[in-house]
Parts: C-alpha cells; structure tokens; sequence
C-alpha cells in the first residue's frame, strides 16, 4: 500500500499480512508513507513481514503507530523493527509498541494535543450507510467479525 498526495488515514485493529499463504500471500509488504500531507494512525495494526518505510520531505506528515505489533519484511535491508523512517521532517511517534517481541521505546513525551488529533476519526466518525459523494472522494466502512464479538468498523476517509 503506498500514501501519497493528502489526506487522513485510520487504521483501527487490522493485521497486514502479504506474505500470509493462507490469503494468497507469497511476497513481504511494505506500507510507503511518500511524501504525504497529512494524519495516518495505525492503531492496534499488526504487521506481518511488512515494513512501514517513511519516504520523502515528510514536511505536513504525522504517522501514529499506537498499540502496534510486527516484524518487518525478510527482504533487503533488513530494519531492526517494522518501521523505516527515513523522512528528516515527518512527525512519527510510537506508543506502546513492539517489534519481534521486544518494546519499541516511546519517541517522545505524550502530547495530548497530538494525540487527540490523530485519534479524531475514531473517536468522532459513527459508521453510517454509505452514500454517493462528490468526485474525487472516497469513503470506506469494513466490518471484521469475529465469534461473540459485535461488528468493529474501520473507517478510512480521503
């Protein structure tokens, strides 16, 4: 998956597994952030041999990676955790997180007005039926469902 241009990206309790056979994986993954102007929280994401690489200038780029878990892809050059920030100017910040079995120290003090910005879609969108936008938006509701546990949306918004 590669983020570029603009835009807000949620990701609330996913697992990204490309390389998983049993969904047809065979190759490690890599989420690009490439310049993107905007907010990505990736909450409670497990990444499966997949590296997050942050690319670019990174000026207007804030990545939260809250609660996450993986180990990174198998492919050259291997990274010590799952994240790959080379971006001199994006604000990326990791809480309470881990790679391969070992924390992944905090990047920074909490900063609650930080916080409450890259939570903002999970705390104020409501899943709603979808409905025509105008061109150039896209707006997408999935649903996991898991044995006794109600329906969890994850909401991704451009």
């Amino acid at each position: 998956m590669r983020s570029t241009d603009t835009g807000t990206l949620t990701l609330n309790n996913v697992r990204i597994a490309p390389s998983d056979p049993n969904h047809g994986g065979t190759a490690d993954g890599v989420l690009e952030i490439d310049d993107f102007r905007g907010t990505i929280s990736l909450l409670n994401a497990w990444f499966l041999e997949t590296t997050v690489a942050v690319a670019g200038d990174g000026w207007g780029t804030d990545l939260l990676l809250l609660g996450c878990y993986g180990t990174p892809n198998i492919t050259q050059p291997i990274t010590p955790t799952y994240l790959d920030n080379q971006s001199p100017n994006a604000r990326v910040e990791h809480w309470f997180s881990e790679s391969s079995g070992f924390q992944i120290p905090h990047t920074t003090d909490p900063d609650p007005v930080f916080l409450r910005k890259m939570l903002e879609q999970v705390r104020t969108d409501k899943p709603r039926r979808l409905v025509p936008l105008q061109e150039g938006v896209t707006d997408f509701s999935g649903y996991a469902l898991a044995p006794g546990a109600p329906p969890t949306p994850d909401l991704f918004t451009k």
